[in-house]
Formats: C-alpha cells, structure tokens, sequence
C-alpha cells in the first residue's frame, strides 16, 4: 500500500521521537533531535503532519522543533506557515503560555508574516471566551512585534465575532471612547456578520438601519451579509429585493453574493429561478462554486426533483468538483432519505449509496441496499418502517422517471 507523503515524515518523526523519549524523564521538544538540515520538507506535507498532531498537542509541538531547521530552509513564509498551525493546536489545548513562547522565539521579518499566526491565536481566544485576554493578545502584538494596524485589529475583531462575542466588539469599535483605529466599513461589516453569527435579527436590522443614520459607506461585502441576513431570517423575498437593489447600484457581484441570492430566490420563488440566476451568473463570468450547486441540489431535492439533482452532480464534476461532499454530509442528493424512499426511487438510492462509500463518505444505513452494518440494531424499526412503505409503492419505475430531464432542458426553462 502505497502511503501519502506526510505518512512516510510522519514515521520518521515518530522513530525519532520514540528513541528519544526512551531516554528523556519529561516530555520536552529539547529531548526530541532535529530532523537533518539536509532534508527537503514540503511545506505541505510538514502542515498535514502537524494537523496529524492536532489532537496531541505534545507531539506537535515536538514536529515543529524537530522539523524548524527544514522549514527554515524555505524561507520566513514557510516558518510563518508552520507557526501558525502549531499555535492554532496549542491554542485549541489551551496551551496559550506556550504559544506565547513560541511566538517570542521565532520573530519574524517583516512583522506582518505573523499575521497568520495572530489570527490562530485571537480565534482560539475568543474561542474559548477569553475575551480579555484576546484584547490584551492585540497589545502585546503591538507592544512586542510592531503590528500596530488596522489589520491586526480587524483580525481581533473578526475572531470575536466568530464566536458570538458581536456585543464586545461593538463596544470596543463603536462605544469606545478611544476605540484603536475609527470605525470604517470593513468594521461594520465585520460587526454585522457578527450579529447574524448570532441570530439575533432585531439587532441585524437595527444595526443595517445605523449604518445608513451614520452615512457608511456600503459596499458589496455589506450587502451580501445583509441579504444572508434576510434569507436566513425567513425573509427571503426581501433579500431578492436588495440583491435587485445590488444589481441597479452596478455592484459586480462575486460568487458569495450570487450564493446567497440563489438560495433566496429558491426560497421565494422556486427553484426554477435559482437555476435561472446560476445561468446568468455563468453568463456574467462568475465561476461557481461547490456551495453553488449544493444550494441548487438542496433546493432540488426539498422539491423531489431528485434526477435533476443528479445532472447537476454531474454539472458539478464538470467544474472539477467530482470529490467534493454534496450537498455536505447531510444529504448526498438527500443522502438516499425518506424523500428517495416515498417516491419509490431505491434504485437511485441504491446507487447514490454506493457512490458516497466510494467517496469515504458514511451515508446511513439501510437493510434494502443492503447496506446494514454491525452495531447498527437500533435502526431496525426505522427500516422496517421504510421498507414496508417502499413495499406499499405501486409503479416504481414510473415514479423515477417522472420527473427525468436533463441539465440543458432545466437551464432553457
């Protein structure tokens, strides 16, 4: 068997690493030797290594010192890369004293090649509601490596707003007497996209309405988080009204904005429209994405549209997406579900099945695709109930093709 590379560094490490601590009393990087300087790394391969780690942060922290010679060797961005990962492992361990050391043993030239690396350690801050210490992080990256800018505390702004902290940076950007840097409108935007983090739609509205009283300026970003903001809030016609609004402003819209008026258009008005605007984002020269079409499958299948669903699957491999999760792990064109089972699709299902075991993905299981596994004896009564309704079904083959068409007859409706 052939392994990937990271397996072949990641057995050499641990060869090194073994012998070492056979002699060492404590688990120390020091005790670990260096891997030699001799050796070509690729970045790549040392940052899956790491994330190998990511659930021991004691044998991540050993690979990075073991490997920090061979990084060095590419150069300040691989070292920044390598940094950064090993920060976010400490951090997700609460080891923030030792990312702390980290940071002040490897600084770096120009500062802002740690950049990556403070945005690992606000997150895992705030991720851990620390928010003080998030706060006191941004002026120690002032104090200790210059990075005295508008970015970095946009960096300490996003990660508190990622983790449902929109309140404290509010108060720090806007009702602060002496906020770090006056307020523009990336930071409304920042806080905005707070708001709806939290779902808290009163306050998103509220907060759209003072950003117009205090004249900001808004820019695509805002609309597009303010049309998220409305579909998610059960309103997705009013979300087709602002993407309609983007359009007479002259907004060129990127693919997260198309995204999110896909998905309300779909929502108010059908599916039909949905594919009508992905034709008209290809036809203003807008690459879609894998949440492009997870949108429209989604939408298909809430629909029972389920073969043309499947055509835009192969839409989708055509874009080279063919190994991407669709539409992610809760539904393989609805991962073979009730829906397939009620309109007597189990062919299709059968088939859908197969190709998410294929992909290493785990679709759920069903005794009539003979797909029961081990361990599996609380879902009997729920295949049984499938089962005796798929049983109940009369012209199954009738009800698959029904709705059969393909993707170029779909895209001319």
């Amino acid at each position: 068997m052939r392994f990937p590379p990271f397996h072949h560094l990641y057995r050499r490490f641990a060869a090194s690493s073994s012998s070492a601590a056979a002699t060492a009393s404590v688990h120390l990087p020091s005790a670990v030797p260096a891997a030699d300087p001799s050796t070509t790394l690729d970045l790549d391969t040392i940052l899956e290594t790491l994330t190998s780690y990511a659930s021991d942060w004691q044998r991540a922290l050993d690979f990075f010192h073991w490997s920090s010679a061979t990084v060095a060797a590419g150069g300040p961005t691989h070292t920044a890369a390598a940094l950064s990962r090993t920060i976010d492992i400490l951090g997700k361990h609460f080891e923030f004293p030792l990312a702390w050391s980290l940071l002040s043993s490897h600084p770096l030239t120009p500062p802002d090649l740690l950049l990556p690396s403070f945005r690992s350690l606000f997150n895992r801050l705030a991720a851990a509601h620390l928010v003080d210490d998030a706060l006191t992080a941004f002026d120690r990256a002032a104090a200790e490596h210059g990075l005295r800018d508008r970015v970095t505390f946009h960096l300490l702004v996003d990660a508190l707003c990622d983790h449902r902290h929109a309140a404290e940076a509010e108060e720090l950007c806007l009702r602060s007497k002496s906020p770090p840097f006056p307020p523009d409108t990336k930071t409304y935007n920042l806080l905005l996209r707070g708001w709806l983090k939290m779902g808290w739609w009163s306050k998103c509205r509220e907060f759209w309405e003072e950003m117009d009283r205090k004249g900001v300026d808004k820019d695509l970003h805002s609309y597009s988080i303010y049309m998220d903001i409305l579909s998610k809030s059960r309103k997705p016609w009013t979300a087709v009204k602002l993407y309609k609004e983007m359009k007479k402003k002259g907004f060129r819209l990127d693919v997260v904005a198309y995204n999110t008026a896909i998905q309300a258009i779909g929502l108010s008005q059908g599916v039909d429209f949905s594919v009508r605007m992905y034709r008209e984002m290809l036809d203003s020269g807008c690459k879609p994405n894998v949440a492009t079409f997870n949108t429209i499958i989604k939408l298909l299948c809430q629909e029972g549209r389920f073969r043309e669903g499947y055509a835009f699957v192969d839409q989708m491999r055509q874009w080279g997406y063919g190994n991407e999760r669709v539409p992610a792990e809760d539904g393989y064109i609805c991962d073979a579900d009730e829906q397939v089972w009620k309109k007597g699709m189990v062919d299709m299902a059968r088939k859908y099945n197969e190709e998410m075991v294929a992909k290493g993905l785990s679709p759920k299981r069903r005794k009539v695709l003979g797909t029961k596994g081990p361990g599996m004896g609380s879902d009997d009564d729920h295949d049984d109930e499938l089962t005796a309704r798929y049983d109940g079904l009369v012209n199954a083959k009738e009800r698959e093709g029904r709705n059969a068409v393909s993707l170029d007859e779909l895209l001319r409706r």
